[in-house]
């Protein structure tokens, strides 16, 4: 199975329908995580560090060793809805000219000396003092304006912060960016290249050798490379670099699309207009991530660092006025030569019209930080830090909405956006009243030849179709439908979908989106995209797995991981250096076994616990313990062929699920796991049946092979029967105590 571009003509482009084109089980939108109780939007939490008071001293007194290095603390962390205590984490500090400020920043590192260990799905908290905010809240109100907009945006909160007992003051609590932050936005494990891009971080072409793009400044790399550091690959970043400088305009969309999430930047793009953050990439070449989303194969762009906005002004540029068309200086190819596309462009303009209405529009905002100053007022007013900066005071807090305060702050925050919004409706292109914009397209394949298919579409279509192609057949157009009813989200939410099987003798398929507006017709990506359903003639098959680990085989570093074994069902020695091993369908290629010899009759285990680090064995992905699918490709030329794949559901811990006989169906569960070796028990014996869960909620009872069931009441009476089946649906089951009789005796069901 594999994806390609086929060269076939295109319908008529008549309006804008820009394309994120995702092949992936999830929704291919950014995901927004809950906030959690680490991310409280209506309380101020407290949070608490004990630190040697010679440790400290020493950390105030050593600031750039500080801000590198770790020193224990106890943490304690207390709100209305949680109250944790952690003995040990790493305390340092944080920014760069904010270390010489009074009212310093702090990163709490949860992992700083227990590796792995994460604070309620976080591994670090950022305490930002936002001492040169008079409101305290313009980052807040940016990063929580992004997450309205639906993109990838820290969480945020207000905590007041003390050491050793004493206040420090109002903080900013705000989510730091790393893999988990990119796993948990992204749905791929978080295994792309993440870049930390800063001064001066303009993408412009330096060459075709990734090594170029390792320069430094000051010390300090312009593009770091957070993730995957051992391999220190930088041929994806520079091959985007290359091509978003070099294409000529009329083929860069085209070619763009595929490797960069151009519709989600210039969202981006349209709010650091609205909000004047000059201290971002577009202004200043500065302050923003891009990561390799593994999911979809394009640059994802993460803005980061907030503080320079709504208002705040350092070089002396009045940012209520500037043309939002020419608002660079210096070469800035993301930003310069996306808007010289007339497409990108257009979109852009919507953008900036939707938001300054919308998200950003004044009032909107004044009615949010008024409740913000309602929530931390009573705390700035005794923040002894608040006024050593700059001589802040309470009034000047109060008055942040509608008053400059001076110095840095031109504008207050509501009367910046008022000024801002004002003069963009004068400078605006004229907008496309059937303007489209059709984004996040994806399939997601739910079993062997089945997938569905969704795109979300902005604007008003009379008609969204899947235009589909078998083996080589023509495109032919398939409804797709935003009911709720045809894989889609919900009804009228703009997500359209389309569920499809194929027949068995269909080999390949073709496909592209197409929708209508007023007669016009769009299609888009540029090219059909190619899948391939053949399977490949190596019989390796998937003969066990187990996807929770706690109290089993442990490997070669003592850790107990998910597990997945592989057999050699042939009779021909396999070389696994063209075999891939995947939990996506869509992601054929995400991990590569070692270059091993397997025997006929031979297994070898893969341990699926995200550390390849620790080995050749060891994949960047784990097992859900609620069930998922996983799969083996050949990779032959430029192809990926399925050799073997399998559905599970929910899992037992310390329970495997592997085939009753090596490599043959059924799959049953297996209280004692045969990993690295053979499944088949002497054949008298056969495997007990367990059911799961158990109490159940009224859900679906899962059992560990098929088996025949007779269902009794707490009466004694026999309700139902069934054979052969492997779960049994609960929904119209009343709560009570159930028998369950199959050939091997009895179990006892709970539902509460």
């Amino acid at each position: 199975m594999f994806l390609c571009r086929l060269n076939k003509p295109l319908l008529p482009r008549i309006f804008i329908l820009a394309l994120l084109l995702l092949s992936g089980s999830a929704f291919s939108q950014p995901i927004l995580p809950p906030n959690g109780p680490l991310f409280l939007q209506n309380e101020v939490a407290s949070v608490y560090l004990e630190i040697d008071p010679d440790s400290l001293t020493f950390m105030l007194d050593n600031l750039q060793y500080a801000k590198d290095h770790d020193f224990p603390a106890r943490f304690i962390y207390q709100s209305s809805v949680l109250t944790d205590t952690l003995d040990l984490v790493g305390l340092r500090l944080r920014g760069n000219t904010s270390l010489g400020a009074q009212k310093k920043s702090f990163k709490i590192s949860f992992n700083a000396f227990q590796p792995g260990f994460e604070f309620h799905g976080i591994d670090k908290m950022n305490l930002n003092g936002e001492h040169n905010d008079p409101s305290l809240m313009r980052a807040r109100l940016s990063w929580e304006s992004l997450r309205k907009m639906g993109l990838p945006g820290s969480r945020t909160s207000f905590v007041r912060f003390y050491i050793n007992g004493a206040y420090h003051g109002v903080y900013l609590n705000a989510e730091h960016i790393d893999r988990e932050f990119a796993a948990s936005r992204f749905n791929d494990d978080g295994q792309g290249n993440l870049f930390k891009c800063l001064y001066p971080a303009d993408l412009a072409y330096l060459g075709e050798n990734p090594e170029l793009y390792k320069l430094q400044v000051n010390g300090r790399p312009v593009y770091d490379l957070l993730t995957n550091e051992a391999v220190a690959d930088y041929s994806d970043l520079s091959a985007f670099i290359s091509l978003l400088n070099n294409t000529p305009i009329p083929q860069l969309k085209c070619a763009l699309d595929p490797v960069f999430n151009a519709d989600e930047y210039l969202k981006v793009a349209a709010f650091d207009v609205l909000t004047g953050n000059w201290d971002g990439y577009i202004y200043n070449q500065n302050n923003y991530y891009l990561y390799h989303n593994q999911r979809s194969g394009r640059f994802e762009y993460i803005p980061y660092d907030l503080d320079n906005t709504l208002g705040v002004d350092w070089i002396g540029k009045d940012w209520t006025a500037r043309d939002p068309y020419s608002w660079q200086t210096g070469n800035r190819p993301l930003y310069f030569r996306l808007l010289q596309v007339p497409e990108y462009r257009a979109e852009f303009t919507h953008y900036l019209n939707l938001y300054a209405q919308t998200v950003l529009h004044p009032d909107t905002i004044r009615a949010r930080a008024l409740e913000f100053q309602a929530l931390i007022g009573p705390s700035v007013e005794i923040d002894p830090y608040y006024p050593l900066d700059y001589g802040f005071d309470s009034a000047d807090f109060y008055a942040s909405l509608d008053t400059a305060w001076g110095g840095q702050v031109a504008w207050g925050i509501a009367e910046y956006l008022d000024l801002r919004v004002s003069s963009l409706q004068g400078q605006l292109d004229p907008l496309n009243p059937d303007l489209l914009v059709l984004n996040h397209a994806q399939f997601s394949r739910t079993a062997e030849k089945e997938l569905t298919f969704h795109a979300r579409v902005e604007g008003n279509p009379a008609q969204v179709n899947l235009l589909l192609s078998q083996n080589d057949g023509p495109l032919l157009p398939q409804p797709m439908f935003d009911d709720g009813l045809h894989g889609d989200q919900l009804p009228g939410d703009g997500v359209y979908g389309v569920e499809f099987s194929f027949a068995s003798w269909i080999d390949s398929f073709a496909f592209q989106y197409q929708a209508f507006n007023g007669g016009d017709t769009v299609v888009e990506p540029c090219e059909p995209l190619m899948m391939d359903l053949r399977y490949s003639e190596i019989k390796l098959k998937i003969n066990e797995l187990m996807a929770s680990n706690s109290s089993g085989i442990s490997d070669e570093f003592g850790q107990r991981e998910d597990w997945i074994e592989i057999y050699n069902a042939g009779t021909q020695a396999v070389g696994l250096g063209q075999i891939y091993l995947s939990d996506d369908f869509t992601q054929p290629g995400k991990w590569h076994f070692p270059l091993l010899q397997l025997p006929p009759g031979g297994f070898t285990l893969v341990w699926a616990d995200a550390q390849p680090e620790q080995g050749a064995l060891h994949t960047h992905f784990k097992l859900s313990k609620d069930g998922e699918e996983l799969a083996l490709f050949q990779k032959s030329g430029d192809q990926f062929l399925l050799i073997d794949h399998v559905v599970f559901g929910p899992q037992q811990s310390n329970v495997s699920w592997g085939r009753q006989q090596d490599g043959q169906e059924p799959w049953v569960a297996f209280t004692q796991p045969t990993p690295n070796s053979s499944n088949q028990k002497p054949p008298t014996s056969q495997p007990d049946l367990i059911a799961w869960p158990n109490p159940n909620p009224g859900d679906i009872l899962y059992l560990s092979q098929p088996t025949n069931l007779e269902i009794f009441n707490p009466l004694g009476q026999k309700i139902a029967s069934h054979l052969q089946i492997t779960q049994l649906d609960l929904h119209t089951y009343r709560p009570g105590i159930y028998l369950l009789r199959h050939p091997k005796g009895v179990l006892k069901l709970v539902i509460p």
